[in-house]
Formats: C-alpha cells, structure tokens, sequence
C-alpha cells in the first residue's frame, strides 16, 4: 500500500476515535496550571475575576475544581478575604 493511502475503516469506535484525534486538541496541563497560578485580580470586577477562574481552572485536570478556585479567591484576589469568610468544609 501507498505511503500516505486511504485505509477504508470499518470499526465505528475506530472511526470516532480517529475524528476526536484530529479534532480536539490536547491540552498542556500544565501550561494551563500555570496561568491558573499567576493570575491575579487586575482592575476588574471581583464577577469577572472568578468567571476567568472557572474557565482556566476547568483546562488543569484538578479532582476539586472548587477548591482550587477558593485558594485561589483567598491568594489573588484584591478584594478583602479570609479564611472565616471561605467555605472550607469537605465533601
């Protein structure tokens, strides 16, 4: 067969699979990680600052999505908080 051929593909899993591949893009971890951890709140709106919060924070594969977002509320945010003003409770 040809470098480069059509292969025929029979197997719709395989086909699925093969379509996910190209479609999606990977995502570096830990290059979203890192974003996630040098972002502070600038002149903007404590609302806006968490709505970016929660769209890095679901790119860097964490179990506890929520509680990466309250360390982070409580490290870089210009706005007054504390740990007694945090939910800090487990699940």
């Amino acid at each position: 067969m040809l470098a480069g051929s059509i292969v025929p593909v029979t197997d719709r899993t395989m086909l699925t699979k093969k379509f996910t591949d190209y479609f999606i893009p990977t995502v570096n971890v830990r290059y979203e990680r890192g974003r996630l951890h040098e972002r502070v709140q600038g002149n903007e709106t404590i609302e806006n600052f968490l709505r970016e919060l929660y769209f890095i924070v679901r790119t860097c594969g964490y179990d506890r999505e929520d509680h990466m977002i309250l360390n982070k509320l409580y490290k870089g945010c210009k706005t007054v908080l504390s740990a007694e003003n945090c939910s800090w409770t487990a699940h």
